[in-house]
């Protein structure tokens, strides 16, 4: 009697485990093997003095010019330059993937009382994830870092989907 008691208890248990989530909506670190590829589908420039350029809404934009509330992606080569540098379409190997969190505060102190709410916790957190990059044409081509600022208490990672989203029509991921 005992062991059909336990034996039900871990069926209730593993009953209430929620289906892993498969497709657009898996979290990108989850659904994006290593050997999948990123393609940029035309030519981008990154500018003199820079080592990357940001990705919005499929459009090159610059650090001031995203919104860190929504999905956004950093393109990165690696050694800076005097000189704008082209980054030719092309197929990138992504040879790691990487999940990251980070948390963001206020510049100004918090104080408790009426004037302000805060709890003195982060304002955000920060889910990243990041795809190392590999071209034998375009060696200096690095790394893809996809991130967004989301509520302490509400955030997600970002999914396959939204990163997709966020990229095309500049980039296609194309999954393995």
């Amino acid at each position: 009697m005992r062991y059909l008691l336990l034996i039900l208890m871990l069926l209730t248990v593993s009953a209430c485990q929620l289906a892993p989530l498969k497709g657009e909506q898996a979290p990108a670190y989850l659904a994006v093997p290593v050997g999948s590829e990123l393609i940029l589908t035309k030519d981008i420039t990154i500018p003199a003095n820079q080592t990357s350029v940001y990705v919005q809404d499929g459009k090159v934009t610059t650090y001031s010019g995203r919104d860190q509330y929504y999905p956004n992606c950093k393109f990165e080569l690696y050694p800076i330059s005097d000189k704008p540098r082209p980054v030719k379409a092309d197929s990138f190997r992504i040879t790691r993937v990487q999940r990251d969190t980070d948390y963001a505060s206020s510049a100004t102190p918090m104080y408790a009382g009426p004037v302000n709410s805060s709890d003195g916790g982060p304002l955000a957190i920060i889910y990243t994830v990041t795809f190392s990059l590999q071209s034998r044409l375009q060696p200096d081509v690095f790394r893809m870092s996809c991130k967004y600022w989301a509520d302490p208490v509400s955030g997600e990672d970002l999914t396959l989907g939204e990163v997709r989203q966020t990229l095309k029509p500049l980039f296609v991921l194309n999954v393995k």
